[in-house]
């Protein structure tokens, strides 16, 4: 009998071109201490914020390519992402001032978006949803799953949506 699913399968990709988990994870994490430069006891600067953002816009394109977008797509795609982050800073910002509202252990701002894991999980929701809303595979359900194995705690992102089944074979993405 002819197996289905290995008959059909994409070839796999090289080793290399992998979408690694702790890399998008990476990114995640760089993201966040970029839109908030506090979580790392920094004051916020103009020209650190310009090259990190260009580095992260760098990024995000290398990633992009490497699950197939051209690279004006992968452009298109990241210019479109960063335009908004300056909503996103800002409704990530509301996020963690109402983490400190409703649970005064947790501390101050800046604690929060240093240590809070309740914080990490609703900003991996979001920057996924962010990156969903521009039909971006992978990526968002890599924060998202990453995000609840480093924390313990569930991200609302992708518990009603699967990816398409051929991102997630071993050959696109390494084991989460």
């Amino acid at each position: 009998m002819t197996n289905l699913r290995t008959t059909t399968a994409l070839p796999p990709l090289p080793r290399e071109l992998a979408i690694k988990p702790a890399r998008v994870e990476w990114f995640f994490s760089l993201t966040l201490d970029w839109l908030f430069p506090e979580r790392l006891g920094e004051p916020f600067e103009p020209r650190l914020f310009a090259m990190r953002m260009q580095r992260l816009r760098s990024d995000l394109e290398s990633m992009l390519g490497v699950i197939g977008y051209s690279e004006s797509d992968a452009r298109r795609v990241s210019a479109i992402f960063f335009e908004g982050i300056e909503e996103l800073r800002h409704a990530l910002r509301r996020d963690a001032v109402r983490i400190v509202a409703d649970d005064p252990t947790q501390g101050s701002l800046a604690g929060v978006l240093r240590h809070s894991q309740v914080f990490r999980v609703r900003a991996a929701d979001t920057i996924a949803h962010e990156l969903a809303k521009l039909h971006v595979p992978i990526l968002p359900f890599v924060i998202a799953r990453r995000t609840e194995r480093r924390t313990g705690l569930p991200v609302a992102f992708g518990r009603d949506v699967q990816p398409a089944s051929n991102t997630t074979s071993p050959s696109v993405i390494e084991t989460l």
